[in-house]
């Protein structure tokens, strides 16, 4: 039987990639010892709670959070022996202590498969050094868990590249509905990269793979839809997504003449521009009724209102959120820049500096991705189908953010950064400057 052993530099380099990620995640505690709590943690604990202590089957399908963070929030903290702990007690702190390690080591293992996606010891460490990630971990809010989807997912989708298995397109299909259901957003990725593995092996077993995978991901998909319907007369995934992009509208300023036989939304934003409302759209929607998310009747029309005004201002819509890009690579999210500490240390501070200084390369990725798209289709070889593949990860992640929210770009693309470096480090690489001064290679 034929044994599996990492090469010698490859362990010591694993070796020298998790002591990095874990000296440092030592080093920011000590050096930021709190858990944050957000907003979005109280939906997300108390849908979790709701799953577990009611009724289950009817809670697993809701139409305010998708069940996999709250699952995992409540989960643990039963786990932990604090069940329905009230947030931010005492207790519920000390369960958060366990929930936050857990979520440091799967950051330590996404930079592990970033090695593996990479082949760059450099690279791996430049990433484990970057607090735009770490930082997540010690928030009790997805980031985390996204991180490691869209990790794990390339990895997966190396493999099916490599091999063929059908092992792969199974793991792929888990990993594809899991992402959908911690964050709605990724509900159309599987239609962006199955097409890539159909076009890359060429062979007849592998399209009905990818097509089985498609089929049982929509499946699960409009399931969901249609028991959100059934139980709250809700034709969608969740709430949040409608919510963004009245805060679009808002932001905007669009005309919303097209849409005034909705009455409540016509007649209430019409009064709020009057007085230079917020154009927060939670803010909006509290101001004229803070029991609003509670009334389903009203909510159950949002989405009908911002589809009359969108597709009538479409030109307008997409031309102020193609404008917002350079705001979106560039924004920090508010979470890290509002926290303070009065610990000395200058590491983070200038850590923190730095990197995003460092997320001005991000508008490479958008300048790389159409020689990608040309060398993909002229030789679809793996590294070609490979890069593409980050390329259009990235571009997904980068412009649903844009055009399916009104802000939070810091928070809502985080996520994608390991992917966006490595498809703009890759990018880089390639030129002819970068081949000439550099020793170390990308795949």
């Amino acid at each position: 039987m034929k044994t599996f052993q990492l090469p010698k530099k490859t362990i010591f380099s694993l070796i020298l990639i998790i002591f990095f990620a874990v000296s440092i995640r030592y080093l920011y505690f000590v050096y930021n010892p709190t858990h944050v709590v957000s907003a979005d943690t109280y939906g997300y604990y108390i849908i979790g709670n709701r799953i577990l202590q009611e009724d289950f089957a009817k809670n697993i399908f809701n139409d305010e959070r998708t069940p996999v963070y709250p699952l995992f929030l409540s989960l643990l903290m039963k786990t932990a022996g604090y069940p329905g702990t009230p947030i931010l007690s005492h207790d519920f702190f000390r369960g958060a202590d366990k929930i936050v390690i857990l979520q440091q080591t799967i950051g330590v293992l996404s930079l592990v498969l970033i090695y593996f996606l990479s082949n760059s010891l450099l690279f791996t460490l430049f990433l484990s050094l970057n607090p735009m990630l770490f930082f997540w971990e010690k928030l009790l809010l997805t980031e985390t868990l996204t991180i490691f989807f869209l990790v794990f997912t390339s990895f997966i989708f190396t493999k099916i590249l490599k091999t063929g298995k059908f092992i792969y397109f199974f793991l792929l299909l888990l990993s594809l509905v899991f992402g959908f259901l911690l964050r709605p957003v990724y509900f159309l990725l599987p239609f962006f990269i199955l097409p890539i593995i159909v076009l890359y092996l060429r062979k007849r077993i592998y399209l009905m793979s990818s097509i089985l995978v498609a089929l049982i991901f929509l499946l699960i998909l409009v399931s969901y839809i249609r028991q959100n319907e059934k139980q709250y007369g809700y034709k969608g995934i969740n709430r949040s997504g409608d919510i963004n992009l009245l805060g679009k509208i808002l932001l905007f300023n669009l005309p919303i003449e097209k849409a005034k036989d909705i009455k409540y939304f016509y007649q209430n934003i019409q009064d709020y521009r009057a007085i230079n409302g917020d154009p927060m759209p939670y803010r909006f929607l509290e101001y004229y009724d803070r029991g609003i998310y509670e009334k389903k009747d009203l909510l159950n029309l949002l989405p009908s209102f911002n589809l009359l005004v969108i597709k009538n201002n479409l030109a307008e819509f997409a031309g102020q959120s193609l404008l917002q890009i350079p705001q979106a690579l560039l924004e920090i999210s508010e979470l890290i820049t509002e926290q303070k500490t009065t610990n000395p240390t200058v590491l983070f501070p200038a850590l923190f500096t730095i990197y995003q200084k460092f997320q001005y390369l991000f508008f490479l990725a958008i300048i790389f991705f159409f020689p990608a798209l040309w060398t993909f289709l002229k030789r679809p070889n793996f590294r070609n189908t490979f890069v593409f593949y980050l390329g259009i990860v990235s571009m997904y992640q980068i412009f649903l953010s844009v055009f399916l929210s009104y802000g939070e770009f810091g928070r809502l693309i985080a996520p994608a950064q390991p992917i966006i470096y490595l498809f703009v480090f890759i990018g880089c690489m390639r030129l002819s400057l970068f081949k000439r001064i550099s020793k170390y290679k990308l795949l």
